[in-house]
């Protein structure tokens, strides 16, 4: 079965009432990512992305030069150190990353959600290569920001190996 998905960037987040003071974040985790598929990606209204969600994503090669597979994932995990338990805070997530071309023209090299973080939980933030347009080499930034203040950027170095295919059935696990 294949993803209908534009893009598979994923990320974990809370929704809820507001919190107040500047957030502080802890990172943990970069590289490429195995994380349980929990929902189909959702194409979000005015952007080239969508928003997959996942389970509790694993490290499998840490690091920030990722190789660019179809089916494979990387990101990183991240949490607000100074945000009580059951509290909530909007933010937003921005990624950056070398112009791409969809099959219907358009172009694009950055995507930006607004979401909310969880206080005393990790949130995930990743991409997952599932469309063949996606796979493209370069510098890649995923960025959090709260009311336009960066809380953490992290650079990702993708390297493409030449001569790849998309599998026939898709990316059926693409982030299992």
């Amino acid at each position: 079965m294949r993803r209908h998905g534009v893009m598979g960037l994923a990320f974990i987040l809370a929704s809820g009432v507001a919190h107040a003071a500047p957030l502080q974040l802890e990172v943990a985790g970069a590289g490429e990512v195995v994380a349980p598929d929990i929902g189909e990606a959702t194409l979000l209204p005015g952007n080239l992305a969508s928003v997959t969600g996942v389970g509790t994503p694993r490290l499998i090669h840490p690091g920030h030069r990722i190789e660019g597979v179809y089916c494979h994932q990387f990101g990183f995990s991240f949490r607000a150190t100074n945000l009580p338990a059951g509290q909530i805070a909007p933010i937003t997530l921005q990624v950056t990353h070398p112009r791409w071309t969809l099959p219907d023209g358009r172009s694009g090299t950055q995507e930006t959600w607004t979401g909310t973080l969880q206080g005393n939980r990790w949130s995930y933030m990743g991409y997952a290569f599932t469309e063949p347009w996606s796979l493209v080499p370069g510098t890649w930034s995923f960025t959090v920001l709260q009311e336009g203040h960066v809380l953490t950027q992290q650079n990702f170095q993708l390297d493409v190996a030449p001569g790849q295919t998309l599998p026939q059935e898709g990316c059926v696990a693409a982030v299992s």
